[in-house]
């Protein structure tokens, strides 16, 4: 018995022992300084709004990976909140009035006809992947969405999507042959297992010091069920699934030592069931102008049309939250003025969309607005030059391309703002449900 009674009180002693350096290294200081690192992965994932984070909650893959390095949960994107634009940002610094594009279409120089802005040569600001590449570094572009491979095409080493899988990648799913909204969902979440699982081994097989990764099930899917469907909840498990098997291979192989990773969106998601149909309205009232349609955001290009009979006839449109001159004082504060751009640019209130009224069945998703569902995201750094349990001061994605710079070692970029400034502390409350 007293054996037993000394065996006890060892083990006590022992779990009290551990108990306080727990508390010894829970209480130690966090370091607030960037360190460097060989590789960087920045993984875009799309649409996934901070409104997403209390649903995933703070068991999530994300969670966890947020408290292993350094985090802000309501940082932005940039205006007008789309993939392109926002993707954009990222490779640059820039805001959309600056690097070009505005938004994920344009007006063609037909003057008429709608094409996407996915034309290298569009991007008017030096990107990071050229900042990498006259230093000799190695680039790649792993996509759910074959438009970002296209767009950073130039200074590219390793472009890969599902549409054009590097010989060595298994077959993709391919989203054409989507016949029912069931086969739609499906592949969504099978591309999305398909992105993680080939951006592992494009980092093993290729070793890119510089990675763009896109992930494109939850915007994909938001659009087609809505936010805040069933079907969304069911993406943000697998998502956050693939994720946590993608960090799980990186640590055990050793691969997180030299590698850093920066988890963002690119723009949130609003529910959207009524249609503003833009093109139609434009033809009818102003035949002169040309209209273009880009979820909650739409574009007018006058054509010698009198502006202001324009803005008169579409404030007072069911629907249009605003609509302004796209070189006004609301341009230049939102980031997007520029001579080049549309003349005029709306944004629709929450539940309406820029479509044609036979197209919003298809749709229950939208975003493009500078509201905070379309614009609050999360931003999370971790691994390679990163202090674990650092917060973030609030920022937006221009920020990532000089933490690239900054991490890797690459000089001569010129940002519009810097990289962000870390905290001691963290703030993970956006995950509890």
């Amino acid at each position: 018995m007293k054996k037993i009674l000394s065996i006890l009180i060892v083990c006590a002693r022992a779990v009290a022992m551990m108990a306080g350096c727990a508390s010894s290294n829970s209480n130690a200081p966090v370091s607030t300084e960037l360190g460097q690192s060989e590789h960087v992965v920045i993984l875009v994932l799309d649409a996934l709004s901070s409104s997403y984070l209390s649903k995933m909650g703070p068991k999530s893959n994300l969670a966890k990976i947020a408290q292993a390095g350094a985090c802000v949960l309501d940082a932005q994107c940039v205006y007008p909140s789309h993939t392109l634009t926002n993707h954009a940002t990222i490779m640059t610094g820039a805001s959309s009035g600056a690097h070009g594009i505005i938004g994920n279409v344009r007006l063609a120089e037909d003057g008429v006809t709608t094409i996407k802005s996915k034309e290298p040569e569009m991007i008017q600001c030096e990107t990071i992947f050229e900042l990498a590449k006259a230093q000799g570094l190695k680039t790649a572009v792993v996509s759910g969405k074959n438009n970002l491979v296209t767009l950073f095409s130039k200074d590219c080493d390793v472009g890969t999507s599902n549409v054009r899988p590097l010989s060595y990648l298994k077959d993709a799913p391919n989203l054409d042959n989507a016949e029912t909204n069931e086969d739609y969902y499906e592949m969504n979440l099978e591309l999305a297992d398909w992105v993680f699982e080939s951006l592992y081994t494009v980092l093993e097989t290729e070793a890119p010091n510089l990675t763009l990764v896109n992930v494109q099930s939850s915007d994909y899917i938001g659009h087609r069920f809505g936010p805040e469907s069933e079907e969304m909840n069911t993406c943000l498990k697998r998502i956050d699934k693939a994720l946590g098997k993608f960090y799980d291979k990186m640590k055990k192989s050793g691969m997180l030592d030299d590698t850093t990773l920066i988890i963002v969106a690119d723009h949130g998601m609003t529910s959207s069931d009524k249609a503003i149909n833009l093109n139609v309205l434009t033809m009818m009232n102003f035949p002169g102008a040309a209209a273009a349609i880009d979820g909650r955001t739409g574009y007018i290009w006058l054509n010698d049309t009198d502006e202001a009979e324009v803005i008169a006839f579409f404030e007072n449109t069911e629907g249009v939250a605003s609509i302004f001159s796209g070189t006004s004082e609301i341009a230049q504060e939102l980031g997007v003025a520029s001579q080049d751009g549309p003349d005029l640019i709306l944004n629709s209130e929450a539940g309406y969309v820029f479509l044609p009224q036979p197209m919003i069945d298809e749709y229950h998703g939208q975003h493009g607005s500078p509201d905070d569902s379309d614009m609050i995201i999360p931003m999370i750094c971790v691994g390679g030059g990163i202090p674990a349990g650092a917060g973030i001061e609030v920022t937006d994605l221009r920020a990532v391309a000089p933490l690239v710079c900054k991490l890797l070692g690459i000089s001569g970029g010129e940002f519009e703002i810097s990289e962000p400034v870390l905290l001691p502390q963290q703030d993970l409350s956006a995950f509890k449900k």
